[in-house]
């Protein structure tokens, strides 16, 4: 299985958030701006099947929103215990 994990050259989601803003003040066209995240978007690895239906299954089964799910998520893989815990959406509903 391909690694879906990604990891950024900033040290923090903000320096890398930055760092996309930066280069989104290149192009003057909001239409270049839009392909470039596209481009970004396409060099991801592709998304497990399995974490999709553990997302659903946490979704509709465990009626937890999204908005929540993602919250943890995001908090537990930038946390260094709990990126090694929870290495996936169905580690995190196991836990």
């Amino acid at each position: 299985m391909i690694d879906p994990y990604v990891t950024p050259e900033e040290p923090t989601a903000a320096a890398a958030i930055a760092a996309i803003a930066e280069e989104l003040d290149l192009f003057d066209d909001w239409m270049d701006r839009y392909g470039f995240i596209i481009e970004m978007g396409r060099k991801l690895p592709p998304f497990p099947e399995v974490w999709a239906n553990d997302l659903r299954v946490m979704r509709e089964v465990d009626s937890i929103p999204l908005e929540l799910l993602q919250l943890v998520l995001l908090w537990a893989y930038s946390d260094d215990f709990w990126k090694r815990t929870v290495q996936s959406p169905g580690g995190a509903r196991r836990k």
